[in-house]
C-alpha cells in the first residue's frame, strides 16, 4: 500500500467521536482550505477568526493538551483606538477549546499593562455546510440555502442550512462576560474595558444540530477539564488497558548497549 505524504503548513486538530476541529495554530479557520469544524461528514464552521478592533492577534504558542482539547496563547499587536493606542503585547488572550458533540470555547483576556485598555473583541464566524468529501476534493457545489439569525436577548447566533429534507444548523451561544455582545456585518463584537491587572472571560458554546437532533455541548470550562466526561472516560480506558512491566535489572537496555558499542 503506498504511503500518503501530506505537505503543507502545520495545523491544530482535536476530536471526540464524529466531531473534529482542524484549524490554524492560532485557532483560526481559513477559507478555501480543508480546515473547519466537522461532525458526521458535514462542515459546520468554514471560517473563524478573532480580531482586536479589526487587527489580528499575534500567536505565542498553542497545542493540544488532550486529543479532545486545546489551548492557544496570543498577545495583541499595537492597536490605535478612539481612546488612545494600546501598546503591543500588553494584552494576553488565551483560547481554550473542548470537543464533544459540539465545542466549548473559553476566551480569557488579561491586561498586563499599566494603562486602562478599552477595545472591541470581534469574532468572525461563517458556515458553508459542505460535505467532507467535497472539502477534501476542493469541489464544493452550493445546493441549498443558508439563513443567519442573531438574538440579542438570548446572545445567540444561528447559521442554518436547508436542502430538500437535509437540514443542519450550528448555534453559537455566548455565556458570561460583562456587557452584551452585538452582531453586525458577519461579526460578533464584545465591548471590553479592562483596568490594569484586570481580566475578562466569556464562553462560546457551539451546538451542532442534525435536523431536530441537538448535539450535546460540554458545559465545563477548560479550567475544569479533568472533571469533564471526556477526561473521566479517558482515565477509565487507561485503567482497563493492559500494562506491561519489565525488570531492567535482568534485561539489557538498547541505549546502554549502543553506548558501549560507541
Amino acid at each position: 500500500m503506498p504511503l500518503e505524504v501530506q505537505v503543507g503548513p502545520p495545523t491544530l486538530t482535536i476530536n471526540r467521536g464524529k466531531t473534529f476541529l482542524v484549524s490554524e495554530l492560532d485557532g483560526s479557520v481559513s477559507e478555501a482550505t480543508k480546515q473547519g469544524l466537522f461532525s458526521n461528514d458535514t462542515r459546520y464552521v468554514s471560517r473563524y477568526q478573532l480580531y482586536l478592533d479589526g487587527y489580528r492577534w499575534t500567536l505565542l504558542n498553542s497545542g493540544a493538551i488532550a486529543y479532545y482539547a486545546e489551548r492557544v496563547y496570543m498577545i495583541n499587536p499595537a492597536v490605535p483606538t478612539e481612546r488612545g493606542s494600546i501598546r503591543e503585547g500588553v494584552l494576553g488572550l488565551t483560547l481554550g477549546r473542548i470537543a464533544h458533540e459540539g465545542i466549548h470555547e473559553d476566551i480569557d483576556i488579561h491586561n498586563y499593562g499599566a494603562a486602562r485598555a478599552h477595545f472591541n473583541l470581534e469574532l468572525l464566524l461563517r458556515s458553508d455546510f459542505a460535505d467532507i468529501f467535497e472539502v477534501k476534493a476542493k469541489r464544493f457545489l452550493r445546493r441549498g440555502s443558508i439563513d443567519t439569525q442573531w438574538s440579542d436577548e438570548r446572545q445567540e447566533l444561528i447559521n442554518a442550512y436547508v436542502h430538500e429534507d437535509f437540514q443542519r444548523s450550528v448555534v453559537l451561544r455566548i455565556k458570561g462576560g460583562e456587557g452584551k455582545a452585538r452582531y453586525a456585518n458577519g461579526r460578533i463584537t464584545f465591548p471590553i474595558d479592562l483596568e490594569p491587572g484586570a481580566s475578562w472571560h466569556t464562553c462560546c458554546l457551539f451546538q451542532l444540530n442534525e435536523g431536530s437532533r441537538a448535539g450535546a455541548v460540554p458545559q465545563m470550562c477548560i479550567g475544569d477539564l479533568e472533571k469533564s466526561n471526556s477526561a473521566v472516560h479517558l482515565v477509565r480506558w487507561k485503567e482497563a488497558t493492559t500494562a506491561i512491566k519489565i525488570s531492567t535489572g535482568s534485561i539489557a537496555s538498547p541505549w546502554r548497549t549502543w553506548r558501549r558499542c560507541g
